[in-house]
């Protein structure tokens, strides 16, 4: 008995689960995390489906997690995909004012500002 899998039906299946699961920001994106978040971001920069980005843990926040975070959703507004962040935290909520970037936080990607 053989089994015919059509692993490309199933590769697809699991992309879009992953996508359709939120990508959780630690409590810490420190300047020590960024790179971290700059890799796990570039995973699902190109995926079909909005990336939801839960950062109702955040509790501290450097610039620089802010500029990949801005510069990623730049990338999905390039490619006409939506970002989500759920649930930000104060702390995000507070980096991402200071930052000027309060349209980040927006559910609209077409309401960020391009950095051209």
């Amino acid at each position: 008995m053989s089994l015919d899998i059509d692993t490309s039906a199933v590769a697809t299946s699991l992309n879009a689960a992953q996508a359709a699961m939120p990508l959780t920001l630690p409590a810490q994106l420190g300047i020590d995390h960024v790179g971290e978040l700059h890799a796990r971001l570039a995973d699902v920069v190109d995926h079909i489906e909005p990336v939801r980005i839960d950062g109702s843990a955040v509790e501290r926040v450097h610039t620089a997690a802010m500029q990949v975070l801005w510069l990623f959703a730049q990338a999905r507004k390039r490619q006409h995909q939506a970002v989500e962040i759920l649930n930000p935290s104060e702390s995000l909520q507070q980096a991402a004012a200071l930052f000027g970037a309060t349209a980040l936080l927006q559910a609209a990607p077409s309401s960020l500002p391009s950095i051209e």
